[in-house]
């Protein structure tokens, strides 16, 4: 699902895309979801803008990244995906697994 689909999704239970906010649920949600779906990704809570500035959806405060080595790369990549073990930005418009936050 596109990110901005997988969004609606989730705002469509009462939720939304996962905001993590420390380490320890960065592993969770890793050993979970992220290490699972290492040649696809799963959409997370972040966005960014052209700027390359990043916030979560929900309005939380960005207080941790993962980011992996050399990621954020493009100004055109605004949505978020736990890939591989770390984040990476992407177009919005692919299609990747989601994680909810209710």
């Amino acid at each position: 699902m596109a990110g901005d689909d997988a969004m609606a999704q989730c705002e469509s239970n009462q939720g939304y895309l996962v905001a993590i906010n420390d380490f320890a649920e960065n592993e969770f949600l890793l050993e979970t979801f992220g290490r699972n779906y290492s040649e696809y990704g799963v959409y997370i809570g972040a966005r960014q803008d052209e700027s390359e500035k990043t916030w979560w959806i929900n309005g939380d405060p960005w207080q941790f990244e993962s980011w992996s080595p050399g990621e954020p790369n493009y100004p055109t990549e605004m949505c978020v995906v736990m890939f591989r073990g770390g984040w990476v930005d992407s177009h919005c418009d692919q299609s990747f697994p989601f994680i909810c936050e209710i």
